[in-house]
């Protein structure tokens, strides 16, 4: 099953890069904690757009992450790109403005992150905006400093 098609033209979001932290991690993902990675969360909107939400039926079940020519920081697809491929991580969730340390999530609400390598990324804000399928381009989403 491929990624749904989305209708929408021009979708702009952030993304947060930070440390990952004990205190604002669930205790099912803490055997994950250590202090060399990072930790971006996607917005519920983003994780939607980009097909993360439902993997269950999808032949992509982690998130990669591309390297972007100058300008920008990085790109995030859940298909196979032509770019450079920067690091690949599997997909974990999050509560917004509930306890971060629940055990229990809804897909169908609750926020995504993934981890990736502190080397790779500045710590910060990012501007997200998707690029939609079209021809032999995935959906994704480009990524820069805020």
């Amino acid at each position: 099953m491929t990624i749904p098609i989305i209708t929408k033209t021009a979708v702009t979001s952030n993304i947060t890069v930070s440390r990952i932290s004990k205190d604002s991690l669930s205790p099912i993902y803490e055997n994950i904690l250590d202090d060399s990675w990072y930790r971006v969360d996607l917005s519920p909107e983003l994780s939607t757009i980009l097909g993360t939400r439902y993997l269950e039926n999808n032949p992509y079940k982690t998130i990669k992450v591309y390297e972007l020519k100058e300008g920008f920081s990085f790109m995030l697809s859940l298909e196979p790109m032509i770019a450079p491929q920067l690091f690949e991580s599997e997909l974990y969730w999050r509560k917004i403005n509930q306890n971060p340390r629940a055990t229990e999530f809804d897909i169908d609400e609750d926020g995504q992150w993934f981890m990736i390598p502190g080397n790779l990324i500045e710590e910060g804000e990012y501007e997200a905006h998707v690029v939609l399928d079209k021809d032999d381009i995935p959906r994704h989403l480009v990524c820069h400093v805020s």
